[in-house]
Formats: C-alpha cells, sequence, structure tokens
C-alpha cells in the first residue's frame, strides 16, 4: 500500500478528502492538512494547528508568486508580496523560526 499526505484549500478540505480516499483505495492517508488561501475572508477564519519552517525556501516563494502578477494587489492587501512575506514572517515568529507555512492538521497517523 502506497502512503499519501494530501494538502488541500481549507474551506474544501473535507470534501476534496474523501473524493481523493474513493478513487485512490491503495494509498494510505497519513496526513491530512489544509492551508489558507489568499482571500481576505478566509485569513479571518484560518486558525493553523501546524507550521512548517519556510525560512530557507521564502524567498522562492515570493519568485514563484510574481507568476501570478494578475492575482496579486498592492499592500496592504492580504495578496501582496509584502502581506505574503510579513504572513510568513509572523507565522513563524509565533514558532520561532524567521518564516513559517500554517496549516490545520487535519489527521495524522503515525
Amino acid at each position: 500500500m502506497k502512503i499519501i499526505i494530501v494538502a488541500t484549500p481549507y474551506k474544501r478540505s473535507e470534501q476534496l478528502v474523501r473524493q481523493i480516499t474513493k478513487r485512490l483505495p491503495n494509498y494510505r492517508v497519513v496526513r491530512i492538512t489544509a492551508h489558507k488561501e489568499l482571500n481576505p475572508k478566509f485569513l479571518q477564519l484560518f486558525n493553523p494547528n501546524w507550521f512548517v519552517d519556510i525560512s530557507h525556501i521564502l524567498h522562492l516563494k515570493l519568485q514563484a508568486l510574481q507568476a501570478y502578477q494578475s492575482e496579486l494587489k498592492l499592500f496592504p492587501h492580504p495578496r501582496s508580496i509584502k502581506a505574503v512575506e510579513a504572513l510568513a514572517q509572523w507565522r513563524g515568529a509565533t514558532v520561532g523560526v524567521q518564516a513559517a507555512e500554517g496549516f490545520v492538521l487535519g489527521r495524522k497517523l503515525v
């Protein structure tokens, strides 16, 4: 049996996980995480309980966001490069690293 980790957008996580597990019966889901969407409405509802240190790759995340210029806005909008960087630094500060990505851990099998 193969092992899989599922990462989904926060607001759709339960529905997507059900679909994935039905379509992949030979896989064992060991971790389900949900990540934030860069949407002001969802940022207020999102309360992460699992963090990944991205200090060493934050610059790559910010470079990748440049490919989505049509989606980016000017600061202080949450979809601005400056706001994304500030959020990563703030999440990092809450767990003692330079930058972190926050997730809601729905299931983790050890």
